[in-house]
């Protein structure tokens, strides 16, 4: 979406920091770029981010993103931050994505992929 968006590749973090300072440049207040099983980069006034969610055995493709924004929202709508959002949204998709089908992953799962999300902060070069 974002590649279609800014008529640009995005292949790896330099060029998803790059898109993600574009669209807050647009105006978006936070934005993330997610990399699927790679990670996600995330900017926002406070920084920017990258997190790298832990290796799971992949049993289904079918909800990981979704889940990774609910992680998103949830941290988001509860004052957590960015960088917050980020590790409890790659924790989630990370546990939805280790299960069969088109189940979610538990909380449980998703308490216990929490701490082993790497979130560092990145640099932002300015104009």
């Amino acid at each position: 979406m974002a590649v279609e968006l800014l008529g640009r590749p995005i292949a790896g973090d330099e060029d998803a920091l790059e898109a993600a300072c574009s669209f807050r440049a647009l105006g978006a207040e936070n934005v993330v770029i997610s990399q699927g099983a790679q990670g996600a980069i995330g900017v926002a006034a406070a920084g920017a981010w990258r997190a790298r969610p832990p290796a799971v055995l992949a049993r289904s493709t079918v909800g990981p993103g979704d889940s990774m924004v609910a992680g998103l929202a949830i941290a988001l709508d509860e004052d957590l931050g960015l960088a917050e959002g980020l590790r409890l949204g790659s924790a989630a998709g990370a546990a939805t994505c280790a299960v069969p089908g088109t189940q979610l992953g538990s909380r449980e799962e998703v308490e216990r992929l929490l701490p082993l999300v790497m979130v560092e902060p990145l640099r932002v070069a300015t104009p």
